[in-house]
């Protein structure tokens, strides 16, 4: 493997920065952590390859990563990627907001491969067998392992022989233009607005008063302030099952200090007072707003588009886009009709939303009906 080079100092992350600009283009890859190990969305690690030089970008030993993230925004240097939306998701909550991508998974979809990780496409096309998994490691615990900075290089170091093995087909294919242009929507998906981490569902709502729900809300609420407060992911804090079961039956939490999904740190008498206090707060205020104990909250529909019941647009769906799927199934591959016609996509089509259509996917479809 070519040598790895793990940047924890400021001058070094400016050395590398400095080459990279000179790159046509450089292979991208992230080791976060999502509500696993730590509170919120954490980006722990940033791995890069120009090529020549495997780079591990170490963001928690507290460089600042501006001049970095200029390169990833820098439109004439081609990130080449794999899988890479949950990715985007973190830098766009980091303000970064890449351009120029190349994912190499939408390119093996389009190209009849089913979901297939990183590993197992290397191992397909490059007939190359894989390192040892860290994935599933806790890439926020320091030092790093050396099994984690091989796996982590490992993830960029053939990206490149990836992406000319699937631009050759594609070109054989005729669907170059087509990877072209799902990468270049990549670049329109803006998720700064978005939350990092949804904690509060419309599901969550299930069966429960608007008193009920009123307690549970802002039971969740309060749960998200603690486990920021000690750094634990939502789940380590308290199960929100438990939580529902509280805001049902507020005198439940009486038990507090005997459940067994609560944080051990907090399963003390300090504590237990704290959320009593909080409870009994929460269920003053629902009583002085009146909210009903016996009618069921509302829920946000969230089957309907454009006016339309999602009854009404499977049945359009089924009438009118399977038979198309089919289609596309028969010349390109069961797999790659999936990818470009999913469930979800039909569905918004059958209530009209062809905003959400790519200009490929129109005139293929126009093709084919």
């Amino acid at each position: 493997m070519n040598r790895i080079q793990y940047i924890v100092s400021q001058e070094a992350l400016n050395q590398c920065v400095e080459v990279l600009k000179t790159k046509q283009k450089i292979a991208l890859d992230l080791e976060f952590d999502k509500n696993r190990y730590r509170f919120g969305f954490n980006l722990c690690l940033a791995q890069l390859f120009d090529g020549d030089q495997v780079y591990l970008i170490d963001p928690l030993s507290k460089i600042d990563l501006e001049a970095l993230f200029d390169v990833f925004e820098d439109k004439n240097i081609q990130k080449v990627v794999f899988s890479f939306d949950e990715d985007l998701r973190l830098l766009h909550s980091l303000n970064c907001f890449p351009k120029n991508i190349y994912d190499v998974h939408v390119a093996a979809r389009l190209l009849n491969f089913p979901p297939i990780s990183h590993t197992n496409l290397v191992k397909e096309i490059l007939s190359i067998e894989p390192v040892n998994s860290a994935q599933n490691s806790n890439w926020y615990l320091r030092p790093l392992t050396e099994k984690q900075k091989i796996y982590a290089a490992n993830d960029v170091l053939h990206l490149f022989d990836l992406q000319a093995h699937l631009e050759k087909v594609s070109l054989q294919k005729g669907i170059f233009e087509w990877i072209l242009e799902e990468n270049k929507a990549l670049e329109k998906l803006d998720y700064s607005n978005e939350p990092s981490i949804v904690y509060k569902k419309e599901v969550d709502k299930k069966g429960l008063t608007e008193f009920q729900w009123f307690v549970f809300e802002n039971l969740l609420d309060f749960r998200e302030e603690i486990a920021q407060q000690y750094q634990k992911p939502s789940y380590q804090i308290i199960h929100k099952d438990d939580l529902k079961e509280i805001a049902i039956k507020p005198e439940k939490v009486n038990q507090w200090k005997n459940l067994k999904g609560v944080y051990k740190n907090l399963q003390n008498d300090v504590f237990s007072n704290q959320i009593k206090s909080y409870i009994l707060n929460l269920v003053r205020q629902a009583e002085e707003m009146q909210l009903s104990k016996t009618n069921k909250v509302k829920t946000i529909n969230l089957h309907l588009s454009n006016g339309i019941s999602k009854s009404k647009r499977e049945e359009i769906k089924i009438e009118k886009y399977d038979p198309i799927k089919q289609k596309i199934a028969k010349i390109y591959g069961e797999n790659a009709a999936i990818f470009i016609l999913p469930n979800k996509l039909a569905l918004d089509l059958a209530g009209d939303n062809f905003h959400k259509l790519l200009n490929y996917k129109q005139k293929l479809f126009d093709s084919i009906k």
